[in-house]
């Protein structure tokens, strides 16, 4: 029993053995600098390190030092280690935060979308009232007169034209005849006075007018002997209330017309059709729609 303990402690004391150590630890610091272990590993390796250097008090210098750098070699795989998990964690935090604000994109877009897709639902259903609603009422629909020959040469028939892609209800046309108008208003008596007057104008009870329909003549003027005829025409219909100035000037042996239509509303009043002959007299290369 005596001899196995002498022959261990020499074996201990002996400097290949030390060698063989440093061997081993060297072999473990080249793995762990290519293959970085988790944090304190090398901690522990440089405990053990640091353990047997007090065990071998006989160790010579030169095992000191290469002891010595064993232990720097495991701090420099330690502190590599420390960066390797610290740079893990911060790419696994930064792949977790990346999901979390995906995660969140995907619900933000899911409502979005939701909301983009209730958006589109409103205003179909808008666009279907608002069709049932022009439908009923007539839109921006509206109709214009214009005159055309009827019968004899100077004899001409008011006939009204649809403008528009929806009906016109309840639909009452009123024509001025400028002429007659001025001819019962004159002094003494008041200007507009007579303005329903039979003589002056005839009202027209049309009804339903349907898009790209026409309906007339609605009365025959004759123009014989004349040189122009005016007529001021008033429309009201569900849809709202218009006027056209209608223009007719004898040129040669033909009449050439101009039409003019403008709807009022509360905010502006603007024309929203005109047409006019060619060869219709201009002044200043403009029609004069007044009387």
């Amino acid at each position: 029993m005596v001899g196995i303990k002498y022959f261990v402690e020499d074996i201990w004391k002996k400097a290949s053995l030390g060698y063989l150590l440093i061997a081993v630890a060297v072999a473990v610091c080249i793995r762990w600098y290519f293959h970085i272990p988790p944090p304190s590993y090398s901690v522990t390796f440089m405990a053990v390190a640091a353990g047997l250097m007090a065990l071998r008090p006989e160790m010579g210098g030169r095992e000191k030092w290469l002891w010595t750098l064993v232990l720097f070699a495991f701090a420099v795989v330690e502190i590599r280690a420390i960066n390797h998990d610290r740079n893990e964690s911060e790419a696994r935090q930064e792949s977790f935060i990346k999901e979390q604000r995906q995660h969140f994109s995907d619900i933000g877009d899911g409502i979005k979308g939701a909301l983009d897709q209730s958006d589109r639902n409103f205003n179909a259903t808008m666009n279907r009232t608002g069709a049932l609603l022009q439908t009923e009422t007539g839109g921006d629909s509206f109709c214009y007169v214009t005159f055309e020959r009827s019968g004899f040469q100077d004899d001409y028939g008011a006939v009204a034209y649809h403008r528009g892609g929806y009906a016109l209800r309840d639909l009452t046309i009123r024509i001025v005849d400028i002429g007659k108008l001025i001819e019962v208003i004159n002094p003494p008596r008041p200007v507009g006075l007579f303005m329903y007057d039979p003589a002056a104008s005839a009202s027209f009870q049309i009804g339903s007018f349907s898009p790209e329909s026409f309906d007339g003549p609605l009365k025959v003027f004759s123009l014989t002997g004349k040189q122009k005829q005016d007529f001021n025409i008033f429309f009201s219909a569900v849809n709202g209330t218009w006027y056209e100035n209608a223009r007719l000037r004898r040129v040669g042996d033909q009449w050439k017309r101009a039409i003019r239509v403008v709807r009022r509303t509360r905010q502006k009043q603007a024309t929203i059709f005109e047409q006019v002959d060619s060869g219709y007299p201009l002044k200043d290369g403009k029609v004069q729609w007044g009387y």
